[in-house]
């Protein structure tokens, strides 16, 4: 395989979840410290934006590592993109999500964009082939969300989906693309590498 130029070389998305992925159960009263330091002119109760920005601080750092091996080995043949999917993404602008709620970590450079927070009843069954569009979850039908997502960007054809969550329909769509994670390990290592290994595959046969 030869290596691209920054021009030519081809776009891999990372559709990120937080919760479950990077970030586990948080430490409220921490998160309500870092609040109080991060904004000392702010009265309780905190908004929560601020509380947001503050919990950001408390994300894992071995998940947060592997997340940048994903991005670092990736970007030796590819441009790498990050789409936001997590609930984090809802009421709050990509330039918010990237400048500032997640501004502190090395993976905000790379967000690009965030899938749409949701879609018309009439929209999600036709972007998403599972049959159980009647559970509880079925109208943010994160599945749907991304394959909306991607029907803009027909070019992309080599991303991951990250995310913990079994009832957006994610493994129905998605297959060998999505890797879900737990909660208790989040990212570890051995998904991380599974990530490039499967997305540097699929790009070798382009070169």
């Amino acid at each position: 395989m030869s290596r691209t130029t920054e021009r030519d070389r081809p776009p891999f998305i990372i559709f990120l979840d937080i919760d479950g992925v990077i970030y586990n159960t948080p430490d409220q009263d921490g998160v309500f410290k870092k609040t109080a330091e991060l904004f000392p002119n702010e009265e309780r109760p905190y908004n929560n934006r601020l509380c947001s920005i503050a919990a950001s601080y408390f994300f894992n750092k071995e998940a947060l590592q592997n997340l940048d091996y994903i991005i670092n080995e990736m970007e030796k043949i590819a441009q790498v993109g990050i789409v936001i999917s997590s609930s984090w993404r809802e009421n709050r602008t990509v330039e918010d999500l990237k400048n500032t709620i997640f501004g502190i970590h090395n993976f905000a450079r790379y967000i690009i964009d965030k899938t749409p927070e949701s879609l018309p009843e009439k929209d999600i069954a036709l972007y998403c082939p599972s049959e159980r569009h009647l559970e509880k979850y079925s109208s943010r039908c994160r599945a749907s969300q991304i394959q909306y997502w991607l029907k803009q960007y027909p070019e992309i054809t080599n991303f991951a989906v990250l995310d913990d969550d079994e009832y957006h329909h994610l493994a129905e769509c998605f297959a060998e693309k999505f890797f879900q994670t737990k909660v208790r390990s989040l990212l570890t290592q051995e998904i991380a590498e599974n990530i490039v290994q499967q997305a540097l595959s699929l790009e070798s046969v382009k070169f």
